[in-house]
């Protein structure tokens, strides 16, 4: 495992594993890509901060689901590399970078800091996030049944 060691700081003492899987088509053959978290890249990141950011509760009719979200910041002068769609292993959560990190400039030149936004990562194919599969199969139950859609 590669490693990033930028350096240990009061408030930046996390240690976080950064997970890039390559992408490859889905099991049924249709052009949808898909990330193989089998084969994973995997760089260790010292000397971060991973902090709450939000917390919403979706209440439907038959299900109640809550969406927590926390932010990892890197230390001034650390950039690193992380992008959307990657995972973070922190602690004994698996989190996913839902949206393009944030690199804030800093006055002299260069990166100051770093900003990721992290969600709790499916933990199914077709849990929505990184493959199809299940919606795939779902539809194919659902036409098979008369429900609509067909693939």
């Amino acid at each position: 495992m590669a490693s990033v060691n930028l350096g240990l700081a009061p408030g930046f003492t996390e240690t976080v594993t950064r997970l890039r899987a390559s992408r490859r088509t889905d099991s049924n053959g249709l052009p949808v890509v898909q990330r193989d978290w089998a084969t994973a890249d995997d760089l260790e990141i010292i000397g971060v901060a991973v902090q709450p950011l939000t917390s919403r509760e979706s209440t439907a009719v038959d299900a109640r689901a809550v969406t927590t979200q926390w932010v990892l910041i890197t230390r001034p002068r650390g950039d690193v590399d992380i992008q959307q769609g990657d995972r973070i292993e922190w602690g004994t959560r698996t989190l996913e970078v839902v949206a393009e990190p944030e690199r804030w400039p800093a006055v002299i030149g260069g990166v100051d800091h770093v900003e990721a936004v992290l969600q709790v990562a499916p933990p199914w194919p077709g849990a929505g996030g990184d493959t199809t599969d299940g919606h795939i199969d779902a539809a194919r139950q659902g036409a098979a049944a008369g429900l609509g859609w067909r693939p």
